[in-house]
């Protein structure tokens, strides 16, 4: 369940700080971490490992 909520609060966050030609992806991993580790160390390492696995197949693409 707070893996969901800080999933849609880094996507709000991030449609609010878009940067052009940055994978969007960047920013809204980011801030889910940094949600996760205020609510539980463990959590945010479980997800960044879900993120490395995703970033293995689907690397970002920024368009700078």
């Amino acid at each position: 369940m707070i893996s969901d909520l800080t999933f849609w609060m880094a996507v709000d966050f991030e449609l609010k700080h878009r940067i052009e030609g940055r994978d969007f992806r960047r920013l809204m991993f980011a801030k889910q971490l940094e949600l996760l580790q205020k609510a539980h160390l463990n959590w945010a390492e479980k997800r960044r490992k879900k993120i490395e696995a995703i970033l293995t197949e689907n690397p970002f693409m920024d368009k700078l």
